[in-house]
């Protein structure tokens, strides 16, 4: 009887940011893991909905999309209104995009890697806490996916400590109110499954 082997997916991750940290931390991950089918692209726009627009547009016209593919858009809130926030949302849903949102920042992602952090947070106020365990952290740090990586479980045990509790009180958590959240653990998930 032979094994029951497990196949690497043939489908391609598409990742589409906003920034230096977040570009730099997925470009480093896909290189460390060695995951050659993510394709990390950023866009110097920082308004969700201009981001989710990249995607589907690309999703839509490149020749390099095949079906199966999954496209992914990595923002911050930033100074996205809730009004801009729904509006990507409706776009991703009618392209099957999925969207990663971190409130307020992909910060809060790298402080989960060190603390249960559950204080709404405006400005730099993460990445000072950040700094308490990563002191030399500076954003669009080449090297913070090297710095972190050994701490992803409990990244992501935290984002979900986060977001169950958020999902009972609240309900929604692409919104301004939804501080602090993020889901930068379901994108990791799915890098995880495509490794495999």
């Amino acid at each position: 009887m032979k094994p029951n082997k497990r196949y690497k997916s043939t489908k391609t991750l598409w990742i589409f940011c906003e920034g230096g940290t977040e570009w730099n931390y997925f470009q480093m991950l896909k290189k460390v893991e060695r995951i050659s089918r993510i394709n990390i692209k950023s866009s110097s726009k920082t308004n969700c909905i201009n981001i989710v627009k990249i995607a589907d547009t690309f999703r839509k016209s490149s020749g390099d999309f095949e079906k199966g593919d999954r496209v992914f858009c990595v923002f911050d809130r930033d100074r996205n209104t809730d009004k801009q926030l729904t509006e990507a949302k409706k776009i991703a849903s009618g392209g099957g995009i999925e969207i990663i949102y971190s409130n307020p920042s992909f910060e809060l992602w790298l402080l989960l890697h060190y603390s249960l952090y559950k204080k709404q947070s405006e400005g730099d106020e993460i990445v000072v806490q950040l700094r308490k365990h990563l002191p030399n952290y500076r954003k669009a740090d080449p090297n913070i996916y090297l710095k972190t990586r050994k701490r992803i479980p409990v990244a992501i045990s935290n984002a979900h400590i986060i977001r169950r509790a958020y999902r009972e009180g609240m309900g929604e958590y692409v919104c301004r109110k939804s501080n602090p959240l993020t889901l930068v653990d379901k994108l990791i998930e799915a890098i995880r499954d495509q490794k495999d």
